[in-house]
């Protein structure tokens, strides 16, 4: 829900500038939301999995919860946050413009890959 806020700023971070807060928001939630329901959906995939072919049962399953949150909010939580206060002489911000909303700046497109996309597989 909060990524899809995110989306619906659309443009406006971009406008309002890179160092903007605006922007900086923007960005940081759709960097957290964005990353965190594709890890949602793969603590899915591994509960089918654990179901299916381990034999889990519900409260084996609920045991596993706490690891799913972990995951699922602290890893991307750790990367946003890292994200925030990275700026270098070369490249900047991370944060900045992203063609249609400020993510993750093109100067730093190698970590789109690395921390989204890759993950997102």
């Amino acid at each position: 829900m909060l990524g899809n806020a995110a989306t619906l700023i659309s443009q406006s971070g971009i406008k309002a500038g890179q160092g903007s807060a605006l922007c900086q928001f923007q960005a940081f939630l759709i960097q957290m939301f964005f990353l965190a329901d594709a890890l949602w959906n793969l603590s899915m995939a591994i509960n089918v999995y654990l179901t299916l072919f381990k034999k889990y049962n519900a409260q084996q399953l609920k045991a596993l919860e706490w690891r799913y949150h972990l995951m699922c909010y602290g890893a991307p939580l750790i990367i946003a946050l890292a994200y925030c206060f990275v700026d270098t002489r070369n490249n900047g911000k991370i944060y900045g413009p992203a063609q249609l909303w400020c993510w993750v700046s093109s100067d730093w497109a190698f970590l789109r890959l690395v921390t989204f996309y890759l993950p997102a597989w």
